[in-house]
């Protein structure tokens, strides 16, 4: 993955984990982060899960083309990034806290 895309889908991947202080992190930093959010989508969100987030924020896929693409209906894109977005959100905003 190139250097802006990978940038663009950690921004995504920020903004749908927001923390209540906001703190300007290194590069570096925000590098670690974003391979720490990345292992944890190849660890431990189901294949469907994955295969959905990947689409959504790597390829930048809509929910139709997404539902149109895997045969399925929006509302089950919907429920899986949901699925995936949560399990993100509690991890991480769990991690912020400790």
């Amino acid at each position: 993955m190139d250097y802006i895309a990978h940038r663009q889908v950690r921004q995504k991947v920020e903004r749908l984990l927001p923390t209540d202080n906001v703190v300007y992190l290194s590069d570096a930093v925000e590098e670690k982060r974003y391979a720490e959010i990345r292992n944890f989508v190849e660890t431990e969100l189901t294949e469907q899960d994955q295969r959905i987030f990947r689409m959504r924020f790597d390829e930048k896929m809509t929910y139709k083309e997404i539902a149109e693409e895997l045969d399925v209906t929006e509302k089950t894109v919907y429920k899986h990034l949901h699925q995936a977005i949560t399990k993100l959100q509690e991890h991480f905003n769990g991690q912020d806290n400790e």
